[in-house]
């Protein structure tokens, strides 16, 4: 399982202190190419295709230093051991294709087997990030600065590509982790052959199923111990499987150490997908993180819907402060504009002549002084030069 969405970015150096693995993952996604595996720091060491934590390598070098000076130079040591088995065998990726009946699986990545095997033969190893619970922990609930979604998201995404078993332990008892995400090859990619055995989360989920009661969309995980959970998993008919399982994740131990590989476990035709069940836990944790994400986006609409309605009362408030202003203005605008003509009308009015008054009235004519004046004085222009007018009584 692989998208082509989580593609991350280069990251500055790593700062002194910044907690192992998620400083060190570059690309957000669960099957990188060789070239792209972070490279190692102080203290860490690759075998098989684990890279392990600081305080993982340490136990175990200092068994490969007890070995050797005890004498026990026949057992294999650790730091002599390959980083990797070799390219994954008899496999390629491929898209999931837009009719699949896995809905949210469409255009991620799948792998398929190209090649007739036998139960027992070796894909490849699982190659991941081994770490004890505390460092799983810290990847989880840190969070890569670069992932855009939110933190319930993360961690679904860090899950997913998360590989533990109750035999994943060491010698003394400690529970491991072994995480793909950034670290992971082709066996991050192998789906699982259920569509959802809870039955579908939504209408939209899971194409052509048929609906169930809803007391059993659940397992009563207080009724029927662990063992029963797991058998029933895939026996409760809650949608129709892919395909059956051509796979598994089996633990081998090498020097005392668990390691994963990818083992092919019947006989079938190829071309056909690689498929395997995750187990009831993946799934239980999967249907508890989507309700986590289905409240924390309701409760996300419930705060854009507060701010909508605050921006809206605001909006509000400025329009009313904005009518205001502007009844005002016009209230002393009419103000002044019937104080002008009250003042108009207040003015002294000219006195009317009479027609005897017009006609005794001296007509004016215009003389041009001399000397006020540019010449000629017959120019048919002369009154519209800058001259002097003196007005005679004729």
């Amino acid at each position: 399982m692989d998208s082509t969405l989580h593609n991350g970015s280069s990251r500055g150096p790593r700062q002194l202190g910044d907690p192992l693995p998620l400083s060190s993952i570059v690309h957000l996604k669960g099957c990188v190419e060789d070239s792209e595996l972070p490279s190692l720091v102080e203290g860490e060491i690759r075998v098989l295709g684990s890279t392990m934590h600081p305080k993982n390598a340490a136990v175990e070098l200092m068994q490969d230093c007890l070995a050797e000076r005890i004498g026990l130079k026949d057992k294999p040591m650790m730091a002599t051991l390959p980083e990797d088995i070799g390219a994954p065998e008899g496999v390629e990726p491929r898209h999931v294709g837009n009719d699949d009946k896995r809905v949210p699986l469409r255009g991620d990545l799948g792998l398929h087997h190209t090649q007739n095997t036998k139960p027992g033969f070796v894909v490849s190893a699982y190659r991941g990030y081994t770490s004890f619970s505390e460092e799983h922990n810290d990847l989880v609930f840190g969070k890569h600065p670069e992932y855009p979604k939110s933190s319930i998201e993360w961690e679904m995404m860090v899950e997913a590509y998360c590989a533990n078993d109750e035999y994943l332990k060491t010698k003394d008892g400690a529970k491991l982790f072994v995480d793909a995400l950034g670290y992971g090859n082709l066996a991050a990619l192998v789906n699982d052959c259920s569509i959802h055995p809870f039955g579908p989360p939504d209408k939209g989920a899971v194409e052509g199923s048929q609906g169930q009661d809803s007391d059993k969309r659940t397992l009563d995980s207080d009724k029927v111990s662990y063992a029963g959970r797991e058998e029933d998993y895939y026996n409760l008919g809650r949608g129709v499987q892919v395909g059956q399982e051509t796979c598994k994740l089996l633990i081998a131990f090498i020097r005392g150490f668990p390691f994963l590989f990818l083992v092919v476990t019947r006989e079938f035709e190829a071309p056909q997908e690689a498929l395997m069940k995750y187990g009831y836990p993946y799934w239980e944790l999967l249907q508890s993180s989507n309700k986590r994400l289905a409240q924390w986006h309701v409760g996300l609409a419930g705060q854009h819907a507060k701010l909508r309605s605050e921006v809206a009362q605001k909006d509000d408030e400025l329009a009313m402060m904005n009518k205001r202003w502007l009844e005002k203005e016009l209230g002393e605008s009419e103000r002044k504009q019937t104080t002008l003509h009250d003042r108009i009308n207040e003015l002294p009015k000219e006195p009317s002549l009479g027609p005897s008054q017009s006609q005794s009235r001296p007509r004016l004519r215009a003389k041009l002084i001399p000397g006020q004046g540019p010449g000629p004085w017959s120019s048919p222009f002369i009154m519209h030069l800058p001259v002097k007018l003196q007005p005679l009584c004729v």
